[in-house]
């Protein structure tokens, strides 16, 4: 794969990720999108919404915030109906908010994603609803870098659907090799390089 003009091999990708995922880091043994789901659950406390729109509205308010401040605009946004985010963004997750409650869990699931409608945020969505059941990989601006051994550029950063799933095959090619799945291994991994590369 040609990724802006560097060529990156799946045995390439695969290298750089194992090489953060074996990095002598404090975060090495955390499981983001466990947590992430844990802390979705409690906002479902909060509501009379499923669990899957509560993530669904978590996924739409995401582009652009830290994880905290994500959580936090999703809490407002449940709560009040705004929060100041974008509003392409907000619009998203009001339309999440009315979707039919009637609908069975998997019509609903695919209702969210066709609203969110984006490889990396549709992904997200999958990632945090069923952290232990999907090979779905987010491949966000860390997931790059960490595939491609150094920080993406901006440049590399904007992923033609090939390229978003060539790297997201790489994830799963090295998950499958240690026996995770590939979002355990993606998050592991954007854990070990945030806590490395702030």
């Amino acid at each position: 794969m040609v990724l802006h003009g560097m060529k990156l091999t799946r045995t390439i990708a695969k290298n750089n990720i194992l090489k953060v995922l074996n990095s002598d880091s404090q975060f090495g043994l955390l499981d983001w999108y466990t947590d992430a789901h844990e802390e979705c659950t409690e906002l479902w406390t909060l509501s009379p919404l499923y669990l899957c729109q509560i993530v669904g509205v978590v996924a739409a308010l995401s582009p652009m915030k830290s994880w905290s401040q994500n959580i936090i605009q999703a809490r407002k946004m449940i709560l009040t109906g705004d929060c100041g985010h974008m509003k392409s963004m907000k619009s998203k997750a009001e339309r999440i908010m009315k979707l039919d409650r009637d609908m069975s869990y998997e019509e609903m699931k695919t209702a969210i994603s066709d609203i969110l409608n984006g490889n990396k945020i549709v992904s997200f969505f999958h990632n945090i609803l069923e952290p232990n059941e999907t090979n779905v990989v987010t491949i966000d601006r860390h997931a790059i870098s960490i595939a491609i051994g150094r920080k993406a550029t901006d440049k590399e950063q904007q992923l033609t659907r090939n390229q978003y799933e060539f790297l997201a095959q790489c994830y799963q090619y090295t998950a499958e090799g240690l026996g995770m799945t590939a979002s355990k291994l993606q998050g592991i991994t954007w854990s070990n390089y945030r806590g490395t590369n702030k």
